[in-house]
């Protein structure tokens, strides 16, 4: 161990003043013995280098006790001043044992207070190296000693912290609080621990955890504070940009728009979403830590969906990602689901998302159904295409070719008869045949107002309906037609006039094939902005759903033709029939949104 300077030039000294010492003894000694020849010495004054050396050199100091007790003995011996006494004897003994008493006690306390110095090292090289700020306040505020890391926590350096004000020093908002940790402390607290926000020198903020606790002195007597300060703003930014990731990932869970739920290893629901509340009518707290999803699954579908739970958490690969199955809601409601489902990494955990296709489900089956229809109906019209061509031929031939033939014979017996000058014959011939042509007219005028009445471009829908409704009851008189139209003709958009006119046409015309009926309720009418056509008779009604079926064959064509032309136009299109009691048609317009048929 390397000596310190000034412990070598304090030894010098003790050696110096103990030589002195030992000769003021010395010659006190031959002064008692030689000068003034007496045996007794004044040996008081031997004590005083004696516990000197044993206090300053321990045991080693006895020797300078054995010194004097021989030199004491000795100067008897060989100044022959009298007789050793058992006194002399009994102080050179006390000489030795005082001695050694001092000796013995200043090596306990040199032990001790090496111990002590000791332990302040170590308490002083953990003050000044611990990892979080440190500083030691008394009863008055006053800093008396701050640690190295407290410094560069503060921005104030030992020096100038040490004596300052404590809420001078790295002050925080409980400054001049009853919150005050030296103030706490002082009303009897014994541990005070909070989070503060500290303020540095250059008036950066520090977040820290404050402990303090009581400075108390060899007696128990409250002296101050020491206050701890550990930094968390690294574990702050942690928990920031933590609750930030968390916060970003329930918004995400929370808004994706399809019901989602973190499923445990034992099959209970951690956390649900507030889409999966609305797909399965639970809410999160009966969800939550309580429900398992099987419990969501129908039975058909439960056994492979629990082999895929367990086989995905062996392999995550192994089971499918995403498949359909069918889900039951609270009230028991049977949903089609279209289901992806994949582990969350480093867990046990799985996550799996509801997607409700029952309305593709249903849109699917409903886009089959009009597929079939659709075909069928295309197979009808080109079987009705034929037939409509195979009349209108047939009457062109019955008809007009009949009244033509009828005609080009006239004309050629007429020339006939002109020829021969027989003049008057001639012009009665051709006067024959002005009847003829007349009702070739009137057989194109009758085919042409089947095909398309010319009076619906002429006069409009109002005057076509009261046209129909006439030549109706001529052709069919036992049929009673009541109308009832409260529309004005600028009120109906062109786009519609021909809709109305064929929905109106096929729905007499089956009444007049099929309904038996005897009496039939027209009405064209207008509230606010819609168009209502209805069309009822107190006929025979029928099976509405087999009519319509594939399998009702022409039955349902004319039907399905009344819907399509509606739909076309823009509008919504109903039949209500009830075997014995009556159809009725109803056909509805919203005329800002009619469209033009194709």
């Amino acid at each position: 161990m390397t000596r310190k300077p000034f412990e070598g030039k304090r030894d010098k000294y003790r050696i110096g003043i103990m030589a002195i010492l030992l000769a003021g003894s010395c010659s006190l000694t031959y002064y008692f013995h030689a000068v003034s020849n007496t045996g007794t010495v004044f040996t008081h004054f031997f004590y005083i280098p004696i516990i000197l050396a044993s206090l300053w050199w321990g045991r080693k100091g006895i020797f300078v006790a054995l010194f004097l007790a021989a030199f004491l003995i000795l100067s008897h011996i060989f100044l022959r001043v009298g007789a050793l006494t058992a006194n002399d004897y009994l102080r050179a003994v006390m000489f030795i044992i005082v001695a050694l008493i001092f000796a013995i006690l200043s090596e306990r306390i040199a032990s001790k207070e090496l111990e002590t110095e000791l332990a302040y090292a170590e308490l002083n090289q953990i003050f000044n190296t611990t990892s979080d700020g440190m500083r030691v306040v008394d009863k008055e505020f006053n800093v008396l000693r701050t640690n190295e890391t407290f410094s560069s926590l503060s921005g104030v350096d030992q020096e100038e912290a040490r004596g300052k004000k404590c809420y001078e020093v790295f002050r925080n908002p409980l400054c001049h609080t009853s919150g005050c940790p030296l103030t706490r402390i002082l009303r009897g607290e014994e541990h005070v621990r909070c989070d503060v926000e500290k303020e540095r020198k250059d008036g950066a903020i520090v977040p820290c955890i404050l402990t303090a606790v009581p400075f108390r002195g060899p007696d128990g007597e409250l002296l101050g504070i020491v206050e701890d300060f550990k930094d968390i703003t690294e574990r702050k930014e942690a928990e920031k940009a933590l609750s930030e990731s968390e916060t970003k990932y329930r918004t995400i869970f929370e808004t994706t728009g399809t019901a989602t739920i973190i499923i445990e290893q034992d099959t209970i629901i951690s956390t649900a979403n507030a889409e999966f509340e609305k797909l399965s009518g639970y809410s999160k707290k009966e969800i939550e830590g309580k429900k398992s999803w099987t419990e969501f699954i129908v039975q058909d579908d439960l056994d492979r969906m629990t082999d895929y739970h367990q086989l995905r958490r062996v392999d995550p690969d192994a089971a499918p990602r995403t498949y359909e199955f069918e889900f039951i809601d609270r009230q028991r409601m049977i949903k089609d689901i279209l289901g992806p489902f994949a582990m969350i990494p480093g867990t046990s955990q799985s996550v799996a998302s509801f997607l409700d296709i029952s309305e593709r489900k249903r849109g699917e089956e409903a886009l089959q159904k009009s597929e079939k229809q659709l075909r069928f109906l295309s197979s009808q019209l080109l079987t009705a295409q034929e037939a409509e061509r195979k009349r209108i031929a047939q009457e062109l031939h019955d008809d007009i070719g009949q009244i033509l033939s009828a005609i080009k014979f006239g004309v050629e017996d007429t020339l006939t008869l002109m020829s021969n000058g027989r003049s008057s014959a001639s012009a009665k011939a051709l006067e024959g045949l002005i009847p003829l042509v007349q009702n070739g007219i009137e057989e194109v005028r009758r085919i042409c107002m089947d095909l398309r009445p010319s009076i619906l471009d002429d006069l409009g829908i109002l005057a076509t309906i009261s046209w129909f409704c006439r030549e109706f009851h001529t052709i069919y008189s036992g049929i009673e037609i009541e109308t009832q139209i409260s529309v004005q003709e600028d009120e109906v958009p062109g786009v519609l006039k021909t809709a109305i006119y064929r929905v109106l046409q096929e729905a007499c015309n089956n009444i007049a094939k099929h309904s038996k009926a005897d009496h039939v309720r027209l009405s064209l009418t207008k509230t606010d902005n819609t168009l209502d056509l209805t069309v009822e008779d107190n006929g025979s009604g029928f099976d509405l759903q087999a009519a319509l079926s594939p399998d009702g064959a022409r039955t349902g064509l004319g039907l399905a033709s009344m819907k399509e032309r509606t739909e076309l136009a823009g509008g919504s299109f109903s039949i209500e029939s009830t075997a014995g009691a009556g159809t009725t048609v109803r056909a509805s317009w919203l005329c800002s949104e009619t469209s033009s048929i194709w």
